[in-house]
């Protein structure tokens, strides 16, 4: 598998060539090239090509993805604020040159922010099984994913319920969160 993500050459993208190189902690260039979204990118380019078309398919995924954050999060917030401000909130993020940049930028953080914004979402609904997989994936674009799964496993244990089952979902979420970051 890993000869289909080898486009490029000297001047491209060529996700072999950066797994072998040293990591970012040891002072090579390989920061995250195990990121979910570095492989989504390697997909895209080799589907696509490399130039003005991946370009555009990138940058409509990660809009995409900007609004997919978007849209669970009035969902959540319109539980407890009401549609009106959950609205509000949502144009207010929008509008926040924090946030516009980031979508701009098709780094690591929005992709992030959806799966950090979808595990918490699940999680109120009592979907453990999405939030467990929502909090894995945030892990899997960028290891600060653990913050979410470690907040979802401390959740879990002060959530009501029978012992057992609380510390068996917070030994899931964070077990699973450690394992993926490992």
């Amino acid at each position: 598998i890993m000869s289909l993500f080898g486009v490029g050459g000297v001047d491209g993208f060529n996700l072999p060539s950066l797994l072998q190189q040293p990591t970012y902690l040891n002072g090579g260039p390989n920061c995250h090239a195990e990121s979910l979204v570095t492989w989504i990118t390697a997909a895209v380019l080799w589907a696509v090509g490399q130039g003005p078309k991946s370009f555009a398919v990138l940058h409509v995924l990660h809009f995409g993805t900007a609004a997919w954050t978007l849209a669970v999060l009035h969902r959540l917030t319109a539980k407890t604020l009401g549609h009106r401000l959950a609205w509000m909130l949502c144009g207010t993020l929008l509008l926040c040159p924090l946030f516009r940049v980031q979508v701009g930028a098709m780094y690591l953080e929005i992709p992030l922010a959806a799966c950090v914004v979808s595990a918490i979402a699940a999680y109120a609904d009592g979907k453990l099984g999405r939030a467990l997989i929502w909090s894995t994936l945030a892990v899997m674009v960028k290891q600060t994913g653990l913050i979410v799964a470690g907040t979802l496993a401390v959740a879990a244990v002060v959530h009501r319920g029978p012992a057992g089952k609380r510390l068996g979902l917070a030994i899931g979420f964070a077990g699973l969160g450690l394992t993926v970051a490992l």
